[in-house]
């Protein structure tokens, strides 16, 4: 959890346990107003009931504000990890990718080789050679890339 998160999450508790605070002090100021005693006229009922509405709806608004403002910030900093980790792991399968094309011209320059090897002599040798230095060259080319990728890896904190 980063310092931000924790920041914030003090502040959002600060607020909750002030906003309860200043209810429970609206309730105790009316309780005070009326002595303490407990009324059977409908119209004071209804008075109490307005005054704790009116003071628990602005705090509550408040609250739930906060709350809203709270799950935005939890979301992005998800957001942005998840971006990040999606981020690493294409650049991985990039670099499997790399690696898989080395070893088709790998397997495909060894099968050359041999075939080159049973040519000798024949009039497909040439051809078979030259297919041999053409694979080689992409091997050569592949192998330069996976470096070239691998150290952009490295440098960027990717792997």
């Amino acid at each position: 959890m980063s310092a931000s998160d924790k920041s914030l999450q003090r502040v959002l508790l600060i607020a909750a346990i002030l906003g309860i605070a200043l209810s429970v002090a609206f309730w105790l100021a009316f309780a005070w107003r009326i002595g303490g005693n407990i009324s059977h006229d409908p119209t004071d009922w209804a008075d109490f009931g307005s005054y704790i509405g009116g003071t628990s709806t602005a705090l509550l608004s408040l609250l739930s504000l906060l709350a809203v403002l709270y799950t935005i910030h939890v979301q992005t900093s998800v957001l942005r990890r998840s971006t990040v980790a999606q981020e690493l792991a294409t650049r991985h399968s990039r670099l499997d990718a790399l690696v898989a094309l080395h070893d088709h011209y790998s397997r495909a320059f060894q099968h050359q080789m041999k075939l080159a090897e049973m040519l000798q002599g024949m009039s497909g040798a040439t051809l078979a050679h030259d297919r041999c230095a053409k694979l080689d060259t992409q091997l050569r080319e592949v192998d330069a890339e996976i470096f070239k990728y691998h150290q952009e890896l490295l440098s960027s904190g990717g792997g």
